[in-house]
């Protein structure tokens, strides 16, 4: 569908409002999972700033604390 463009994903961030928006996703390759974060400028189109984080993939809970982790990393650099 068009929502899965990119271009279309920022026209919807800008048009509620939104000055930045995060996308991301993961890939597993044997027992790891990378979490790979990007914090996207909804005008520009420019990336601001992005993080990733590796962990076993034999614990959910690892993933949703690395996920946690990568995305404190997107507004604690620069800072």
């Amino acid at each position: 569908s068009s929502i899965t463009d990119p271009g279309s994903r920022l026209e919807l961030g800008r048009l509620t409002g939104a000055k930045l928006m995060l996308f991301g996703g993961y890939q597993t390759s044997g027992e790891m999972v990378r979490i790979d974060l990007r914090l996207v400028d909804t005008q520009t189109g420019g990336v601001v700033n992005s993080s990733e984080k590796t962990v076993s993939s034999g614990d959910f809970s690892l993933w949703l604390n690395a996920a946690q982790e990568a995305t404190s990393a997107l507004f604690m650099s620069g800072e």
